[in-house]
């Protein structure tokens, strides 16, 4: 039975809504779910009926982009189209731009046809998670270093984790930074910003191969790890994964694809967003490195990350394993505190230490790297020893657990 698609509307003009029901009252594949003028309603309505379309009016729906991002944060697995009249619209680049950046996937000028509505959604419902797998079979493992919120140590983790595994396994590691918009993982190699980034391999025509992404990847020297460096600054991440792209391709599917193929480890340091970049790697990864710190803001945003990666995406929890960075018993919450709250096991913790990190930061030299002997850098090892094992294969225990206390509150 062929598949039908659920629509949700989402604008003040009731004329609009009731033109829009009649265009799909003679599409077979389509059908509106729900239609609603109330912003609060229609981020009700869509978190508890989920949608694979939703059609948000942007300019006299004053909240437009809000219900938008409020949307794609509560259910990332839903397409969201933008609407605006041309009159309303006095800067279409401007509107489409802020659009893109929070993970909108379309913009229709109103009135539009069916034909343009059918477009819309061959265009966004076909492409949505797209995962691009390489033609040679691949065997690398990918570890996606992932966290709900900056600030938390994120990159530093990606980049001492693919320091350590390249000491570790005595072979070549792929550094990838996937924080498009502000990766800096580069920086913590020296400080100096690579020759070349993802953006070149996505400037290229045709098909990207070992040989194209040879000739884009950085090496530190002294280091068993070839980095992919991010864009040097944000608007070039439309490049990779919005408007900006000279074709409507996955690249970064399509980059992962083959670095698994090239290294048989691949870390990529992720952008703290649900947008397609990352849910690709958060799709193609065999471990994904949850981070969160002990304070009960970031508890409470981990809580309804896992509630999101185990529920609504059915990763097995063999996949999220979960690290406590900056952990210090006299915060006045512990380890087994946490792993009740959130109904979820603490797989790895690391220590607070800042005088490490901020001086690796500041002399651009990892601190795997030194092999200082302290507690931090032997729990990185523990963590390299947890995926690669004696030999270098993963001998990953699963995590358990379902529900979390912590992200009750979260849900509506």
């Amino acid at each position: 039975m062929e598949k039908r698609f659920g629509i949700l509307i989402v604008d003040s003009d009731e004329e609009f809504r009731k033109l829009f029901r009649g265009m799909l009252a003679g599409e077979k594949n389509y059908y509106i779910i729900g239609e609603t003028a109330d912003p609060r309603a229609a981020v009700e309505m869509a978190d508890h009926r989920k949608p694979d379309a939703v059609f948000v009016e942007v300019v006299g729906l004053p909240e437009g982009m809000d219900v938008a991002a409020e949307i794609l944060r509560r259910v990332p697995t839903t397409t969201v189209i933008i609407t605006c009249t041309a009159d309303a619209c006095h800067d279409v680049r401007d509107t489409v731009r802020e659009a893109m950046r929070i993970g909108v996937k379309d913009f229709l000028m109103k009135p539009f046809t069916v034909d343009e509505f059918r477009n819309a959604m061959r265009n966004t419902l076909g492409k949505k998670r797209v995962i691009s797998v390489p033609d040679a079979p691949s065997s690398g493992h990918v570890v996606a270093v992932f966290a709900t919120k900056g600030g938390v140590g994120k990159t530093t983790l990606a980049v001492n984790l693919a320091v350590a595994l390249g000491e570790h396994t005595g072979r070549r590691v792929a550094l990838a930074d996937m924080d498009l918009e502000f990766g800096n993982a580069a920086a913590l190699f020296g400080g100096q910003h690579p020759k070349a980034s993802i953006v070149d391999l996505c400037q290229r025509p045709g098909r990207i191969d070992e040989g194209v992404i040879s000739q884009v990847i950085e090496r530190p020297t002294g280091y068993n790890v070839d980095l992919l460096a991010a864009p040097s600054s944000p608007e070039q991440a439309a490049l990779v994964d919005g408007e900006g792209r000279q074709e409507q391709r996955n690249y970064v599917g399509e980059v992962l694809g083959v670095l698994r193929g090239m290294y048989p480890w691949v870390v990529v340091d992720t952008a703290c967003n649900f947008r397609e970049t990352n849910m690709t790697v958060l799709d193609q990864a065999d471990t994904v490195l949850l981070l969160t710190t002990p304070d009960m803001l970031a508890l409470r945003n981990t809580a309804a990350c896992l509630d999101l990666l185990l529920g609504q995406l059915e990763y097995g929890e063999e996949k999220v394993k979960l690290v406590l960075n900056r952990y210090n018993s006299a915060v006045g919450i512990t380890i087994g505190n946490i792993n009740r709250g959130l109904n979820y096991q603490i797989s790895f913790s690391l220590p607070s230490d800042a005088v490490t990190a901020v001086n690796a930061a500041n002399t651009g030299i990892p601190f795997m790297k030194k092999r200082a002997r302290n507690q931090l850098t032997e729990r990185i090892v523990e963590i390299v020893e947890h995926l690669a094992g004696p030999q270098g294969k993963g001998n990953a225990k699963p995590a358990v657990g379902k529900a979390r206390a912590f992200g009750l509150s979260l849900r509506r």
